[in-house]
């Protein structure tokens, strides 16, 4: 619960308090339970060297064990670890391993995150064919499950490179493609593109909050409305069309006023 609640220092505690029972009582069917979690909330706290040392138990203990499904959680940390300490082919290396035991098991979800962090692995260092090829893998993994958080964070990821690559309709691809996605985050996903066209290419801005505008409409998504009129209203702005500016953004605040979006308002006054 506290992990789930950011709070790892809380969870560390409780964490090895059951560290201590496991080893004290030799509770052998539960020590990879509480080395994976060690290592996990290591990770979170930025403790490589803990997080490594937990994940190597985890390995050890799955060979050992001959835990299949812990040795690719093993490998999933250890990539983790090593993409945070820039070892980039250890990284690789590691969730390559991963992915046929998942790919084995048909665990979609885990095939999602390990896609998801090779993809990171390579647009660290550059490597833009990998990096953009594992993160559609990762949407694509995210599918088979219906996984919104996974697709979520593969769909930014795409749209991201994309956006980079200054390649917008790509982008729009992926996020037609994916099932995952519901249309809310497919919308909102819409707007971060427009915004981010905004001060290069005002046509294409538009495009992309309209496109925004369409679909929340259709859907009712009245906070991502209003942020596609903003978005509509800024790229009006820099185009020179002030009175036209004006009254999309008039409708943008008077959404989030009927919906009770402070921090929305605040930005439409801004």
């Amino acid at each position: 619960v506290y992990s789930f609640q950011q709070d790892y220092s809380e969870a560390l505690g409780y964490y090895k308090k059951a560290d201590n029972i496991i080893s004290a009582n030799k509770i052998k069917e539960m020590v990879h339970y509480v080395n994976i979690n060690l290592g996990d909330i290591y990770e979170k706290l930025k403790k490589i060297d803990s997080a490594q040392y937990y994940y190597n138990l985890t390995y050890q203990n799955a060979i050992q064990t001959q835990n299949i499904h812990n040795e690719a959680l093993a490998y999933i940390g250890l990539g983790n670890v090593y993409s945070k300490i820039g070892q980039e082919y250890l990284a690789i290396q590691n969730y390559n391993k991963a992915i046929p035991i998942l790919n084995q098991e048909k665990n979609f979800e885990l095939l999602s995150e390990t896609y998801l962090g090779l993809a990171k692995v390579h647009n660290l260092f550059g490597n833009e064919k990998e990096e953009i090829l594992n993160a559609g893998l990762a949407l694509q993994a995210a599918n088979e499950v219906n996984s919104i958080e996974k697709a979520n964070e593969a769909g930014i990821f795409v749209t991201q490179y994309y956006k980079r690559m200054n390649m917008p309709d790509s982008a729009f691809k992926y996020l037609e493609m994916s099932t995952a996605l519901n249309d809310s985050i497919k919308a909102d996903l819409l707007v971060d593109i427009s915004n981010e066209y905004r001060l290069y290419n005002l046509d294409t801005a538009k495009a992309f909050a309209n496109r925004a505008l369409a679909l929340a409409e259709k859907k009712g998504y009245k906070k991502v409305i209003a942020r596609a009129y903003n978005s509509l209203g800024s790229a009006t702005t820099y185009s020179g069309d002030y009175s036209s500016a004006i009254e999309l953004h008039k409708k943008s605040l008077k959404i989030r006023e009927e919906i009770g979006d402070k921090r929305g308002v605040a930005g439409s006054y801004n």
